[in-house]
């Protein structure tokens, strides 16, 4: 019986149950110059069918066991919603997509809705499209059947775009173990889900996440040698989104190009069919929840940033910063680019496919770095590419780990370099959870034991809302009102304040009056060294009034003379 069963479970082996039996071709049969040919998918009817036939229990084990073997990729799912577990505020770059997907869950699209919609107050310096917040608040709505938390609904929403990322990733992880490996794959899995930007932002509702999803599927297209679709979506994004893909466009374009795997025709209807796409629905779409026509915002903040040149109001680096800083910022792993990327680009079978993923890529970095402003989310879309690069480098050491010394130190190397990145990518995310004050403001005056008054009306100052307190955390069904009034001549009257019980705001100083008493201060992060008081934190601005915030029982059991520093940020105040 037991021989039978090993028959049927080698006849079940024989059938890839993702990729069918052409699969079992190893990367070394396969030419380099082929760039990823992969087979049409397999009929999954056959491939169960395949399992009934062996009439075994152990082929359903076998089953069972070869999707076991791939649970590395929950990580991809995990991660992100880990990070969003641990800080799940926001802060002000999120604020506009947050806010916009809070009103069309709680007010429609109607027109006497869309008059309640925070951008009619706070509309921001340029536009940006509604159809990201759009997607999340229809994919979200079934919640609202539920009798939840309001606070709830951000999660719910932010949850979702996570998966939404994980699911991009996912698709690019599928495709780069048909084409590369198993090995390799599994190592994209364990350097990307280990990052910490990434998967700290695949929740928080910025533009370049919603294109960061969009370029990542356009990418495992590229890899399926997709390409006319590659281009069409790479545009349609490009159109919607965020207008720097331009220069992404290009220089992918151009590789292709150069490397004669696309012609000129092929381009210009990839690109009119991506871009007239793009446009036809940012258009509709946007025109409606400004009440402008026709609203084009990615046109609008291309002319505001890049024409008038106002993005270096925002700050300036030099022109290094994206190679020297953001991209190993964004790794994290500190053998990617000196060790791994090189390796497979010089040195592995399939080298052309590295440096297929490698070259539009960095060339992409290179021609943005003249743009005097930079952030490191304006080129987060070349991490997926770069982390595949860098898999391949690790397991072409992985798979040669027994036929040398130098091979199995190297191996050893780079598999405690994944732990190593995950501490570090954890212990940035706890110190980055200390960056939202403002939210845990104002959710911790909703549980004060007496806010209990039938009209509580609470006026937030701009560092409270930038640094958390969002729609989703109000609770107007409550009894609760609140005014975001930023005009200083207006804060001056003094009629205006007769109606405020609550004050959240990081200026207390201007508020040292007999009429408010101070409740609690929540304290965020004010550096990385030494402190001065060691079972404590750094003493900034010390005051008797009680502290906000789970890190504070933490904060006086730390024995070490060098810590994170916490200084009081928001302040919660009440009227006598």
């Amino acid at each position: 019986m037991l021989r039978a069963a090993a028959a049927a479970a080698r006849s079940v082996a024989l059938v890839d149950f993702d990729r069918g039996p052409q699969r079992r071709q190893s990367n070394a049969e396969m030419p380099a110059g082929a760039l990823l040919q992969l087979p049409a998918p397999p009929n999954l009817n056959l491939t169960f069918r395949s399992i009934g036939h062996c009439n075994c229990p152990t082929s359903i084990a076998t089953y069972l066991i070869s999707s076991a073997m791939r649970a590395e990729t929950l990580l991809l799912f995990a991660a992100p919603l880990a990070y969003l577990a641990l800080a799940p505020y926001t802060k002000v770059e999120e604020s506009f997509n947050l806010q916009a997907a809070h009103d069309i869950l709680k007010f429609g699209i109607g027109p006497e809705g869309l008059k309640k919609y925070d951008h009619v107050e706070f509309p921001g310096v340029v536009p940006r499209t509604f159809l990201g917040a759009a997607v999340l608040a229809m994919l979200a709505s079934p919640a609202r059947l539920l009798d939840l938390d309001p606070f709830a609904y951000q999660y719910i929403v932010r949850g979702i775009l996570s998966i939404l990322m994980s699911l991009a990733l996912y698709r690019f992880y599928t495709v780069a173990d048909r084409a590369l490996g198993r090995s390799t794959a599994f190592w994209f899995v364990l350097l990307q889900a280990t990052q910490f930007h990434v998967n700290f932002y695949a929740s928080r509702t910025l533009p370049n996440t919603f294109a960061f999803i969009l370029t990542t599927i356009a990418q495992s297209f590229f890899l399926q040698n997709r390409i006319p679709l590659a281009l069409a979506l790479l545009t349609f994004t490009t159109t919607i989104f965020r207008i720097e893909l331009l220069l992404l466009l290009a220089t992918t374009t151009l590789r292709l190009l150069l490397t004669r795997r696309i012609t000129i025709p092929t381009i210009i209807k990839s690109g009119f069919i991506g871009g007239i796409s793009g446009l036809l629905v940012t258009v509709g779409v946007d025109s409606w929840f400004w009440g402008e026509a026709p609203m084009w915002p990615e046109a609008v903040g291309f002319w505001y940033n890049a024409v008038l040149g106002k993005s270096v109001e925002w700050g300036v680096s030099p022109w290094w910063t994206y190679f020297l800083e953001s991209l190993p910022k964004l790794s994290l792993n500190p053998l990617t680019y000196v060790v791994l990327v090189p390796l497979a680009v010089a040195w592995h079978p399939r080298r052309r496919v590295a440096w297929d993923l490698v070259v539009p890529y960095l060339a992409f970095v290179a021609v943005y770095s003249v743009q005097p402003h930079k952030e490191w989310r304006f080129i987060e879309y070349v991490v997926p590419p770069l982390t595949l690069t860098a898999a391949m480098g690790a397991s072409y050491i992985w798979d040669r780990r027994s036929k040398s010394v130098m091979y199995k130190l190297c191996s050893i190397a780079v598999t405690l370099s994944v732990p190593f990145t995950l501490a570090l990518a954890l212990l940035m995310g706890l110190i980055s959870s200390l960056n939202y004050p403002g939210g845990h403001a104002l959710a911790h005056l909703h549980s004060l034991s007496h806010a209990t008054s039938s009209t509580n009306r609470v006026w937030m100052d701009v560092a409270t809302c930038m640094t958390g307190a969002s729609r989703f955390g109000q609770r107007e069904a409550e009894g609760w009102w609140y005014d975001k009034t930023e005009d200083e001549q207006r804060l001056l009257e003094e009629g205006f304040w007769e109606g405020v019980d609550w004050i959240i705001t990081e200026h207390v100083g201007k508020f040292e009056r007999a009429e408010w008493e101070k409740v609690e201060v929540v304290r965020g992060y004010a550096g990385v060294g030494k402190l001065s008081v060691v079972g404590g934190i750094e003493e900034q601005g010390r005051s008797d009034v009680p502290r906000v915030g789970w890190w504070e029982r933490w904060a006086a059991l730390w024995p070490a003379p060098y810590g994170v520093r916490l200084a009081e940020r928001i302040w919660i105040l009440r009227k006598n």
